[in-house]
């Protein structure tokens, strides 16, 4: 298991379907900046363009 892995919280709500999964990944400049130049072109914002990208990755 990576370390970000290792670190991760999971919250589980009694009754909701729903798992909030919280995980800290490093970012360099350059991936930052590429997120950020892809989510003002989208009318996005980051944390819409990254959640996009885990779901696909998910699926």
């Amino acid at each position: 298991m990576t370390p970000e892995l290792a670190d991760a919280e999971v919250h589980v709500s009694k009754g909701s379907p729903d798992i909030l999964v919280t995980v800290t990944v490093p970012v360099d400049a350059g991936t930052l900046d590429a997120l950020t130049e892809r989510a003002d072109r989208e009318g996005r914002n980051v944390e819409q363009i990254v959640a996009d990208a885990l779901r696909a990755a998910a699926a």
